[in-house]
């Protein structure tokens, strides 16, 4: 049996560094997009910036209408982000990783994912892009 699966963007192959870069641009412009009925998008939860992420604002008091509709949105959101995630991902120990231990979590699994493939910035890679700023007309 085949499956045609139908990506929103190109998916990710699991390879860190600039593929991953990449791959994180067209995933937040694509999850900006996808907005909720309180205004938050998919990109805002990856960043932690929306409503109850860690650098957004504090959720309405939960036992109130608006405070309840807040927590539903936002759980929504979470789910929402990593079925939109795992989708884009062929690697199958990355998405294996994700499914047993940050399942439905679209949070906890951007963070995981984010962790395996972000390189960080070394010496000889800051040289080149202070040589890159530096011809810059």
């Amino acid at each position: 049996m085949s499956v045609d699966v139908k990506y929103d963007i190109a998916p990710h192959d699991g390879t860190p560094g600039k593929p991953f870069d990449d791959f994180e641009d067209r995933l937040m412009n694509f999850a900006a997009g996808e907005v909720d009925e309180r205004g938050w998008s998919l990109a805002d939860l990856y960043q932690t910036t929306d409503e109850g992420g860690a650098l957004g604002p504090a959720m309405p008091a939960g036992g109130t209408t608006d405070g309840r509709k807040a927590i539903q949105c936002r759980r929504k959101r979470i789910k929402e982000a990593y079925g939109l995630l795992t989708k884009h991902i062929t690697d199958v120990d990355h998405t294996k990783e994700m499914r047993t231990n940050h399942f439905q979590n679209g949070l906890t699994a951007w963070q995981y994912y984010g962790a395996a493939c972000r390189q960080a910035i070394d010496n000889m890679q800051l040289r080149r892009l202070n040589a890159d700023w530096d011809a810059i007309d």
